[in-house]
């Protein structure tokens, strides 16, 4: 049920166009994540300590972009 797009160029000051065109990232496709998915190929084990040090500044920005009001790309 998630939509999943193109991530947009990051700017003047970025050193690519963008995350969709960068040769790493043209490694992953929908078909390698829809694999991944469902095979658990490629799955990384983290230490829990580390995951949740992990997840804090991402809470931060989520509740940052919460209390602004903005748009995120799940609220579209």
């Amino acid at each position: 049920g998630k939509r999943l797009i193109e991530a947009p160029t990051a700017g003047k000051s970025a050193t690519c166009r963008s995350c969709a065109h960068c040769p790493w990232m043209a490694m992953n496709s929908l078909q390698a994540l829809l694999h991944a998915l469902e095979t658990g190929a490629g799955e990384i084990h983290v230490d829990p300590a580390v995951g949740e040090r992990a997840r804090r500044p991402i809470a931060r920005m989520l509740d940052f972009t919460r209390r602004q009001q903005l748009q995120t790309a799940g609220d579209a």
